[in-house]
């Protein structure tokens, strides 16, 4: 009745929509738009060490040989 509920593609769960959590904030003017599906575990790691720690390709296989991510 409130729509808190929510359903998105998602490339690896099989061909079925996954049910989710929808945004609790609703505006009559600016309804949410949902784009992407949730990542998957470690989906952005690269990335993120990659331009927010500024890590190079090297210092991010180290980390990836030693466990650490």
């Amino acid at each position: 009745a409130r729509n808190m509920t929510m359903e998105i593609d998602h490339p690896l769960a099989g061909g079925d929509p996954l049910r989710l959590i929808a945004s609790p904030i609703n505006l009559s003017e600016t309804p949410v738009a949902y784009r992407y599906p949730p990542p998957t575990l470690g989906q952005h790691t690269d990335e993120v060490l990659a331009e927010i720690l500024d890590l190079d390709k090297a210092a991010r296989n180290k980390l990836k040989a030693g466990g650490i991510i």
